[in-house]
């Protein structure tokens, strides 16, 4: 894998560029003819790329979204950690914690894709109502549509919240 940037997460960009694989992996088309002598059937494969299929199920392949925290500084009103989505280098200097969640977007019924993972990375102690605020914040993310972003855009966040030298 090749990455055109060093921003984001390695594990996020890892995850799209999998889905991204499988999706455009393509299997030759099998058929089943009875066997002569009544045995097991016999496949035949069609060698023409012109009827290939793809992979059954490539399009629902997990995904992982990475929420990084940080911490705000003490002068401002609210002590809330920032939540940011597919952090700049800038920002990943400045992170407290990690946090990998991993979306299942197999069962076509549900609204919401179906949380099966969740890793958090760096030290210290992540409370539960902050690991609620996360997933929520992942979920409402990556609602309907999957989007890959470039940039987070957040350096304004940045300058006025943290003290940066």
């Amino acid at each position: 894998m090749v990455l055109a940037s060093n921003g984001g997460s390695l594990l996020d960009a890892s995850s799209l560029g999998i889905q991204a694989a499988l999706r455009n992996t393509v299997l030759p088309k099998l058929t089943p003819e009875k066997a002569p002598d009544g045995g097991r059937p016999i496949l035949q494969i069609d060698a023409d790329l012109q009827n290939a299929v793809p992979i059954p199920g490539s399009e629902q392949a997990p995904i992982i979204s990475t929420v990084s925290l940080l911490k705000p500084n003490a002068g401002t009103a609210s002590m809330a950690p920032i939540l940011i989505l597919d952090a700049t280098q800038q920002e990943e200097a400045c992170v407290v914690s990690q946090v990998h969640v991993v979306l299942d977007r197999s069962n076509q019924n549900q609204k919401e894709p179906l949380i099966c993972a969740i890793h958090k990375a760096g030290g210290g102690a992540l409370p539960f109502s902050l690991l609620q605020d996360v997933t929520s914040f992942v979920l409402e993310a990556n609602g309907g549509t999957a989007k890959v972003c470039s940039g987070s855009g957040h350096e304004h966040l940045l300058q006025e919240t943290f003290l940066l030298q």
